[in-house]
């Protein structure tokens, strides 16, 4: 009777390492997105900007130059310690902020950063797919 549980608990492992190796990234950063090998993650300094013309209604999203649409992006405000996961919602629209512009976030997700500019440095963590 011993063979078969010993079966069991390498058949788990194995499983295990296995789920580990098709998706490398984790569903912090892809959520509900199946991963693509094609897929990497950019972690780097950005500038942030707050939009304070678009109303607070409670969301947590950014808009980004390169993130893949529906993933997450950490954000990490390095002067306040506080970081926040939001979800990318969209592309930001051509002439309406500027060239040097990668990244709006909501005033939801401004705030949990403990933004108080509109413009102000994060460390973030996204995925890309090339």
């Amino acid at each position: 009777g011993q063979e078969p549980s010993n079966f069991e608990v390498e058949t788990e492992e194995a499983t295990d390492s296995m789920l580990y190796t098709e998706n490398p990234i984790g569903d912090i950063l892809l959520g509900d997105k199946p991963y693509v090998e094609s897929m990497q993650i950019v972690q780097k300094s950005e500038v942030a900007n707050w939009d304070k013309t678009i109303p607070d209604n409670g969301t947590v999203y950014v808009m980004h130059k390169d993130a893949l649409m529906d993933s997450y992006i950490e954000m990490y405000n390095p002067l306040l310690k506080r970081s926040v996961r939001a979800k990318v919602i969209g592309r930001i629209p051509y002439g309406a902020y500027g060239r040097n512009v990668h990244l709006v976030l909501s005033p939801r997700a401004a705030k949990q950063l403990g933004a108080l500019d509109r413009r102000f440095k994060v460390e973030v963590r996204y995925v890309i797919n090339e």
